[in-house]
């Protein structure tokens, strides 16, 4: 399993830009170009720690498409709720080592956290307790983060 984990970190070292879009609100648009010691710093911010067994049944807050020197992609990433990121090389979610890291890292290159625009929404503590706890041994569950975990 500890390569799964580092598949992710593989890609990564050879992205030279990642274009990153707000998935609910503007979707807009910004490319960062990965010159070191920026590439560094997201491969920092996107580690993942364990993989969690579930899967989110919302759309994602920001899409990472991860690019080459000739712009062409070499994945697309999309965080879920400041603490996992689903890619399709891996089943279920990868939980980052530290969802702060990320959020502020895109804070740094004009992408704020995501605002779900309706008041009875719950925290980001909320939902990262939910989709983290909710898990039963042999089960995935699926998080809707206006309603109950659903397993």
């Amino acid at each position: 399993m500890a390569a799964e984990l580092s598949a992710l970190d593989v890609v990564l070292r050879n992205a030279c830009h990642v274009r990153l879009v707000e998935v609910r609100a503007s979707r807009r648009a910004i490319v960062v170009d990965l010159a070191e010691p920026e590439r560094d710093r997201l491969r920092k911010a996107m580690a993942v720690r364990s993989f969690s067994g579930m899967v989110c049944a919302c759309m994602g807050d920001v899409r990472f498409e991860v690019l080459d020197a000739r712009r062409e992609r070499l994945a697309v990433v999309l965080l879920h709720h400041g603490i996992t990121l689903a890619w399709s090389d891996w089943d279920g979610h990868g939980v980052l080592a530290d969802g702060r890291v990320l959020l502020r890292w895109l804070h740094e290159h004009g992408l704020t956290k995501r605002q779900i625009g309706k008041a009875e929404a719950p925290s980001w503590d909320e939902v990262a307790y939910r989709l983290l706890n909710a898990q039963e041994p042999g089960r995935a569950a699926v998080l809707d983060p206006y309603q109950k975990v659903r397993t």
